[in-house]
């Protein structure tokens, strides 16, 4: 069965989008965005590729960026963003608790030849 490779990287960079939705979620952290970029061949393999805004405490950004890091197929972040911004606890004048905000690309490879 011959399998089209465009189609398969389709299908992978929706899973992508799916595996990033959990890992940032079951850590606390808050999704804002997900958008697939762009498939590119490189060196026999087949580049795909989310773009990722989310945000979360300082643990939440950790523990995300290392689910999405250290689980099997293996993830690389590319073009990390973190800006850091201070919200004041509703009640509270003087307490305030820091969130980052997260920009980055998140990619993966498929065998070009599969099929």
């Amino acid at each position: 069965v011959q399998v089209d490779v465009s189609m398969l990287a389709e299908w992978a960079a929706a899973e992508l989008q799916e595996r990033v939705s959990a890992a940032i979620t079951g850590s606390g952290g808050a999704l804002t965005s997900t958008q697939p970029l762009p498939a590119a061949e490189e060196g026999g393999f087949r580049r795909v590729a989310v773009r990722v805004q989310f945000s979360g405490t300082m643990a939440a950004v950790h523990a995300a960026l290392h689910a999405l890091e250290s689980a099997k197929p293996f993830l690389l972040v590319d073009n990390l963003d973190l800006r850091s911004r201070t919200v004041r606890r509703p009640g509270g004048a003087e307490e305030v608790d820091s969130v980052l905000l997260v920009r980055l690309d998140l990619m993966g490879y498929l065998r070009a030849d599969r099929g």
